[in-house]
C-alpha cells in the first residue's frame, strides 16, 4: 500500500473495511479459529472499539514502512527543535538561531529520506538552501570542539526526533 493512500486512510475507513470483512467471514472465522459463540462475540465486541481500528491502521502503516508526508513531519520536528534550543523560530529571519533550527530540522528530514525539494517546499526555501542547511549540520558535526553547544542541542533534538 502506498504512503499516499495510508496517509489518507481514517479510522472510519478501517472500520468499514473490517466490518465488511467480518460480516462476510464471521462464521467461517469462528470455525477456523475454533471459537465458541461467546469467544466469537467477545472478538466481535473488541472489533467495534476505536482502539481496534487505530491498531489496525498503525499495523498497516508499520507493515508498509509508512512515512508521513513531509508537510506533516516538519511541524513536529520544528516544535522539538524549538523546545531543545529554547528559541521560537522566525521563518523569515536569518539570525544564527533561526538558521540553526532550520538546519537541524532540514538535516533530520533529509536523514529520514525526504528530498531536498520536498523539504524546501515545506519550509519555503529553495532546494539549494536546504542542501546548505544539511551541509552546515554535517560541517558542525565534523568539528565537535568548535560547535559544542550546537552539537549538544543537536544530539538532544536527535534523541527526541528519533522517538517521535
Amino acid at each position: 500500500m502506498t504512503n499516499e493512500l495510508l496517509s489518507q486512510l481514517t479510522i472510519q475507513d478501517i472500520k468499514e473495511v473490517v466490518n465488511a470483512f467480518f460480516a462476510q467471514q464471521y462464521d467461517a472465522y469462528k470455525d477456523i479459529a475454533g471459537m465458541n459463540d461467546k469467544e466469537a462475540g467477545d472478538l466481535w465486541e473488541y472489533t467495534q472499539r476505536d482502539e481496534f481500528y487505530q491498531d489496525v491502521l498503525n499495523r498497516m502503516k508499520d507493515n508498509n514502512h509508512y512515512r508521513p508526508p513531509c508537510r506533516e513531519r516538519y511541524p513536529v520536528l520544528l516544535e522539538q527543535a524549538e523546545y531543545v534550543t529554547s528559541y521560537t523560530q522566525n521563518p523569515n529571519s536569518r539570525t544564527a538561531e533561526n538558521v540553526f533550527i532550520r538546519s537541524i530540522v532540514a538535516h533530520q528530514l533529509h536523514e529520514e529520506g525526504y528530498t531536498y525539494s520536498e523539504i524546501g517546499r515545506v519550509i519555503k526555501k529553495s532546494h539549494a538552501t536546504v542542501m546548505f542547511y544539511v551541509n552546515k549540520v554535517n560541517d558542525m558535526l565534523s568539528l565537535p570542539q568548535m560547535y559544542t553547544t550546537e552539537i549538544t542541542q543537536y544530539e538532544q533534538f536527535k534523541e527526541i526526533a528519533d522517538t517521535i
